[in-house]
């Protein structure tokens, strides 16, 4: 029993120890050629990896030489069972208010051991609230969207790809889906 226990301890010692001094900045290296191969590229200020970890400032998303977006703030957290990014302060490019939001102000991935096949989201902005899921094993993204009466009125194009749900005292709940 004991043999046991010291077998199970050491194993979390290992996998915690693999997370704490996993090079981030080498596997975000990594990310960043890959987009790079796509003609997406990220330009940043600062980067700071700590123990669990990793924050990027001033990130300009540029496609094909055309610049996207602008985030203030990319945070990436590793835990034992918990892992999490946060994306703050999104300001979109004026050419791209069309299609989706001039500002998000948080966006939030959250994928758990103890939920392993469900990546969740959480999407805040001014005008709109989204919660949903990435279901891994289906490839299938699922948003639940609460939608303003401004949001419905600037964003039209948007409100098209989305599925009627029910309607709000402030506007309306929205779905949409999405596989991939």
């Amino acid at each position: 029993m004991i043999k046991l226990f010291r077998i199970i301890l050491y194993f979390i010692v290992f996998i915690y120890s693999l997370i704490i001094f996993l090079p981030k900045e080498n596997l975000f290296f990594y990310i960043i050629n890959q987009l790079e191969n796509e003609k997406i590229f990220l330009n940043y200020t600062k980067s700071e990896d700590k123990f669990l970890k990793f924050r990027l400032d001033n990130i300009e998303i540029e496609y094909d030489d055309i610049k996207i977006a602008q985030i203030s703030k990319i945070k990436i957290e590793n835990y034992f069972f918990y892992n999490q990014i946060t994306i703050k302060n999104i300001i979109s490019d004026n050419s791209l208010q069309t299609f989706i939001p001039r500002t998000i102000s948080n966006i939030k991935v959250i994928y758990s051991i103890l939920d392993p096949l469900d990546i969740n989201i959480k999407i805040d902005s001014r005008l709109a609230n989204a919660i949903g899921t990435i279901d891994i094993i289906n490839k299938k993204l699922s948003l639940v969207l609460n939608i303003s009466k401004k949001f419905q009125k600037r964003y039209p194009m948007i409100i098209k790809n989305l599925k009627f749900k029910e309607k709000t005292n402030k506007g309306g709940k929205y779905s949409y889906e999405y596989n991939f």
